[in-house]
């Protein structure tokens, strides 16, 4: 272990993933929701993120809001050279990377400017009590009176179940020789043999035991090492985080999810009854998380509030929102996972938006017209299907800085570490694109517009690298691949580009 890390892992490099939920617009919609002014984004604005790893979701966000300036600190030096390298390529000129630990920020304090958003994303509950008390201190150092600050953590209760075996998975790693991933994949395979000892704690709470272990089976390995192996990791209680985030001037806001604010109305009327009389905020979400058994917490504060919105005010911004349909894919049932469970929607409500939906780009009040709901039934089906990555928000503006990032991303495809995400300008968000619709985008940035030059480029592609295409549980070579990549071709021109040049992607 390299001691600059800090307990970190060093021999495993951690997922590259883009994390919606730290979108500027997705954080200014959830104050919104809950009463307050948001922070203009088109317009001159700061954001920094504390631990941005890979930082695949802050180069998105300084391509969709070139307003605004982002600062991206980590002190993984292989982190911010991978990063700043994709920024020179994209020649992003609004991102400003600082391969620093925490304390040597606080060390720097002229570094940094001041703040309107502030963000850490799964950061909390890894580092030791020495760098929360550094975060803390940076977020009083840095941001602005009417500021953001997201804070995501491992929560409890939901992790009391199993906390004990993340502890002996610390432990156990220090028994067994190898790199880390080698060591978690012989812990695993250690844990599934304790499981079958039918005594005390592997007993008592064998459903959630089993239920982890297949979780962490069907994961990332690389993830696993990160979340399980780092010495300092914790779950935390609201109220103890809340306590500390006092000592920036922070006063906690909500959950950073638009549908987390109908939780309490959601929950069962025995449980709402008995939140009735419970006004401390401490009490009440510590409350609320008991009930939900909540594992995972995106809490959202606030340095002051700018302006509290009226009714009326709320309600105009929410219903001057444009959607667009993100998600094609026929709907049977809208089950909706939320912390206090499944919620099964009224199919007739959500058929009707989705189907207005297919044919244009509508607004909030313009579906609420065509679905004749009031407000505020409206606003909570369009929240479930924002959260559930049905529907998008829509906001068209010029994409030459999405262009040149997705460029880059593209490319990446026939490389080792590739990247797993594009641009969507339009409604400023990253989504996910396979493999083989990836090397499409590559080819068409490179000019292969006709169709033949386009499956040959594809093809002669897949195959100088020996990546394998997959059909029907068989794998293509030579002339069944190609076949196949003509008749991929013809849905790419389609479906896929129209879809592509609506969202902004090309």
């Amino acid at each position: 272990m390299n001691e600059w890390m800090e307990g970190y892992i060093s021999d495993v490099e951690y997922t590259a993933n883009y994390y919606k939920e730290l979108d500027p617009n997705l954080l200014n919609l959830t104050a919104v929701l809950n009463d307050i002014e948001p922070i203009p984004v088109d317009e001159p604005f700061n954001y920094c993120e504390l631990g941005c790893g890979k930082g695949i979701t802050i180069l998105a966000l300084a391509a969709n809001y070139p307003s605004g300036k982002f600062y991206a600190i980590d002190f993984n030096p292989s982190y911010i050279a991978s990063a700043r390298r994709i920024a020179e390529k994209a020649n992003l000129t609004n991102i400003y990377f600082f391969e620093e630990s925490f304390q040597e920020l606080i060390d720097k304090p002229d570094l940094l400017p001041q703040m309107n958003f502030i963000i850490f994303h799964g950061i909390y509950a890894w580092i030791s009590d020495e760098n929360r008390l550094n975060l803390i201190k940076l977020c009083y150092r840095h941001l602005l009176s009417g500021g953001f600050v997201y804070n995501s953590y491992n929560a409890k209760p939901g992790w009391n179940d199993v906390e004990p075996l993340q502890k002996l998975i610390i432990g156990l790693s220090t028994e067994y020789p190898g790199t880390s991933l080698n060591k978690m994949d012989t812990i695993i395979h250690k844990i599934e043999k304790l499981q079958e000892i039918k005594s005390g704690y592997f007993e008592h709470k064998k459903d959630s035991i089993k239920n982890k272990i297949n979780k962490m089976k069907a994961a990332d390995n690389n993830y696993l090492v990160h979340e399980y192996l780092n010495k300092d990791w914790r779950a935390f209680y609201f109220p103890e985080v809340s306590k500390e985030m006092e000592n920036a001037k922070l006063n906690y806001l909500c959950q950073a999810s638009p549908s987390e604010i109908y939780t309490a109305t959601l929950l069962p009327q025995e449980v709402t009854k008995q939140l009735s009389d419970i006004y401390e905020q401490n009490n009440r979400e510590l409350l609320i998380d008991l009930f939900v058994n909540r594992v995972f917490r995106r809490d959202m504060y606030t340095r002051g509030i700018s302006k509290n919105l009226n009714s009326v005010e709320r309600h105009e911004r929410l219903l001057e929102k444009e959607w667009i349909l993100i998600n094609h894919d026929k709907i049977e049932a809208f089950n909706f996972s939320l912390s206090v469970g499944n919620i099964q929607g009224d199919k007739k409500i959500y058929d009707k938006i989705i189907l207005a939906l297919k044919n244009d780009i509508l607004s909030t009040k313009e579906l609420q017209r065509l679905s004749s709901l009031d407000d505020n039934r409206i606003i909570q089906a369009l929240m479930f299907l924002y959260d559930a990555n049905y529907i998008a928000m829509y906001q068209k503006h010029d994409k030459e800085k999405v262009t040149n990032l997705n460029r880059v991303f593209a490319s990446s495809v026939f490389e080792k570490n590739r990247f797993k995400y594009v641009i969507a300008a339009h409604i400023k968000q990253a989504v996910p694109m396979n493999d083989i619709n990836m090397a499409w985008l590559d080819g068409l940035y490179k000019g292969f517009t006709s169709r033949k030059e386009l499956v040959e480029y594809v093809y002669q592609s897949f195959t100088k690298l020996n990546m394998s295409i997959s059909h029907e549980n068989k794998v293509l070579k030579n002339s069944e691949m190609k076949k196949h990549l003509y008749n991929l071709e013809i849905k790419l021109r389609k479906k896929l580009l129209p879809f592509w040049q609506k969202l902004g992607i090309l």
